[in-house]
């Protein structure tokens, strides 16, 4: 049967037909080894890249915390030396405040003449003069204020310069301020005792040159001090007690 086998004929493979190709790509040997040397060098890169990355945190955090070392030692400093100063006036103040007889001494400057009653006993006490309206007993803080502003008025009436003092800062225990009060007490203080080694010169040098017999110790500097400058003038660069004082502007304010 001829068409019968025309078409097993067509069913069977021709000899001349081209393989079939998987979807695979051919290898190349050389882009291969490239790309091998690639993977096996992007770990070494990552690392170094790992390495950069955490010497640049460890360098900023030691920085840093070498700039905090560096404040907080600044600061313990700073209390330090404010430390110290509060102990040598608070020293100072109670020197005189015993020898007075007073019964009440400073323990803390911040808190204990907050109420001007025991800032006045020390004005009182290097002035040689009693510092008027003073409520010893103040029972609010209108009544510190009032005591702390009849502090500096007093001071401010005698020649001495509280600019810049503020009796409500003083009353808020506000270091700074009450640090530079007692620092212009102690100078105030040192020119008392300069003021009166000159009028006791010159009270001996009157006894010297008249015969007349000494100033009684209970005279009064200010007594002594009115007596000896109408006769021989006032010291030079004076501004003591008795001294005419020149108005000032200050800019203490008992409404701060």
């Amino acid at each position: 049967m001829p068409v019968v086998g025309v078409a097993s004929k067509l069913r069977q493979p021709s000899v001349g037909s081209k393989p079939v190709h998987s979807a695979l790509p051919i290898p190349n040997p050389g882009r291969t080894a490239a790309t091998r040397g690639y993977m096996a060098r992007t770990p070494e890169l990552r690392g170094s890249e790992s390495s950069m990355l955490s010497s640049c945190q460890l360098s900023l955090k030691s920085e840093y915390q070498e700039r905090r070392t560096q404040q907080k030692q600044q600061g313990r400093s700073k209390e330090t030396e404010e430390s110290k100063i509060c102990k040598i006036y608070t020293d100072w103040a109670n020197h005189y405040l015993t020898k007075s007889g007073c019964p009440r001494l400073i323990k803390d400057l911040t808190i204990d003449i907050a109420d001007g009653v025991l800032l006045a006993e020390i004005i009182q006490i290097i002035a040689s003069e009693k510092v008027e309206d003073i409520n010893v007993s103040p029972r609010s803080q209108s009544h510190m204020t009032e005591n702390l502003d009849a502090c500096l008025s007093f001071l401010d009436a005698r020649g001495v310069n509280v600019q810049g003092l503020s009796s409500e800062e003083i009353r808020n225990g506000n270091l700074k301020t009450i640090l530079g009060l007692f620092f212009i007490l102690s100078r105030y203080k040192q020119q008392q005792q300069q003021q009166q080694q000159y009028y006791q010169s010159l009270v001996e040098l009157t006894h010297q040159t008249t015969g007349a017999a000494p100033a009684s110790p209970l005279k009064t500097q200010p007594e002594m001090q009115s007596s000896l400058t109408a006769r021989y003038g006032s010291p030079p660069g004076h501004s003591g007690i008795g001294a005419t004082p020149q108005k000032k502007n200050t800019r203490y304010d008992s409404h701060g």
